[in-house]
């Protein structure tokens, strides 16, 4: 296997490494870059391997790796921070990018439920301290070391409505990264005079939001009801259904910085 080691050119890619610096991986399985766009961490360094069989290889402005054959890797340093694009000048279309950090907080994979702890993944340079700060005082909420590979992790407990996070290192800080916080909600749903009393109560409390009550159908959910919650927190809608449904509520319009959130499904029969 042939290696190519480039080290980044003066000017857009000038600066000192870091002293603990990781090497990305970016591997080329086919017409395309695996991942399409690489995260890194000043300093760091990104190796492409070409996985195919057909001769690809790796162009940007300031580097190349001239073609690389099956089984042949090319490796650049990015000293600095900013966004890197490149290309494989053989294949039309066949493009990816670098984008260099201080430090790196990656997004929650949708909203976290009111009072869970959720843990949150990240990047910086191995060994660093990391704190992971509130955007909108600067309060430190979490904190850890950068272990293997500049890898770290923390607990955040979803105690408040959502909220702006970044994660700062000596070097500098990473972008902000938004934890959406939707309230918890509990169903629950009584046989009265024909119909189904359904009562649904949010927490933390919620009074003035909007909240519907949805019956699952075959393509989806079918609002049945909706309407605010009271200064304690609850609402109760009536509904009717025909035979055995699939309900959960849902609330439209929270307040106080809270997500929209579901319930979980209960069953009614009429």
């Amino acid at each position: 296997m042939r290696t190519l080691i480039a080290l980044a050119a003066a000017g857009a890619l000038a600066g000192p490494p870091a002293a603990l610096a990781s090497t990305r991986q970016v591997q080329i399985p086919g017409r395309q870059f695996a991942p399409a766009q690489a995260v890194a961490i000043a300093g760091d360094s990104v190796t492409w391997t070409n996985r195919d069989f057909s001769t690809h290889n790796v162009t940007a402005d300031t580097f190349s790796s001239g073609p690389l054959g099956r089984g042949e890797a090319f490796t650049q340093a990015f000293p600095v921070v900013g966004a890197f694009p490149y290309r494989c000048s053989i294949h039309f279309g066949m493009s990816g990018r670098v984008d260099v950090y201080h430090a790196y907080l990656a997004p929650p994979a949708g909203s976290v439920l009111f009072g869970r702890t959720v843990i949150l993944h990240g990047l910086a340079p191995e060994g660093s301290e990391v704190t992971i700060e509130r955007v909108s005082d600067g309060a430190a909420v979490a904190s850890a070391t950068a272990g293997a590979e500049g890898r770290f992790s923390v607990s955040y407990e979803a105690a408040g409505p959502s909220v702006t996070l970044r994660a700062a290192t000596a070097g500098g800080t990473s972008p902000d990264v938004r934890l959406a916080v939707r309230p918890k909600l509990a169903i629950a749903a009584r046989r009265a005079g024909g119909k189904h009393v359904v009562t649904v109560t949010a927490t933390p409390k919620q009074a003035g939001a909007t909240v519907a009550v949805e019956r699952a159908t075959g393509v989806g959910w079918k609002r049945l009801a909706r309407g605010p919650l009271s200064s304690s927190s609850k609402a109760t809608l009536r509904i009717s259904v025909t035979g055995t449904a699939r309900i959960r509520a849902r609330i439209t319009r929270p307040v106080g910085g809270y997500a929209p959130g579901l319930s979980a499904t209960i069953r009614v029969r009429d």
